[in-house]
């Protein structure tokens, strides 16, 4: 099995949303994203996707966009299920961070519900720290908060 990266940069066509959008619905089970998803990706500053692609099918992507000054935000991402445990989200997140280089950034951000337990162990193998705890939007989960400084000798809190 061969994995290609590639990057795409904000703006975005709506249908070029729509592989993501359905990855995002059959990895996780639930309808997400909302309707407004291509609008809500585009009005993001900076925005881009790292994808992974096997032959013609995405099998996984990371997608942020800019935070603040210096700051890059890892929004989301999945890999599917039956690509999982072959190093496609460490490479994904690893492609993101070389690009969050390239463009300046200092430091990146991200969340990770307390059940995705393999995502918060890759974010803390990966030198992310965790930087605090709030509840999830629906107010049933709990979001960690992650940040990873993309200096040599740390940064601070972009909390």
């Amino acid at each position: 099995m061969t994995v290609d990266f590639r990057l795409s940069k904000a703006p975005f066509e709506a249908g070029e949303l729509q592989p993501y959008a359905a990855l995002i619905t059959r990895v996780f089970g639930e309808q997400f994203p909302e309707p407004d998803f291509p609008a809500r990706v585009n009005e993001k500053r900076g925005a881009m996707i790292v994808s992974a692609i096997s032959g013609a099918d995405l099998v996984g992507f990371k997608l942020g966009f800019e935070k603040h000054r210096n700051v890059f935000q890892s929004w989301i991402g999945c890999v599917r299920p039956e690509y999982r445990r072959r190093g496609i989200a460490r490479k994904l997140l690893r492609k993101q961070h070389e690009w969050c280089i390239a463009q300046g950034y200092k430091t990146v951000v991200t969340n990770s519900r307390n059940k995705f337990k393999d995502m918060m162990i890759l974010n803390l193998s990966e030198g992310f720290s965790i930087v605090g705890t709030e509840w999830g939007i629906d107010d049933s989960s709990l979001s960690v908060m992650f940040a990873k400084s993309l200096e040599q000798h740390g940064g601070a809190n972009p909390y």
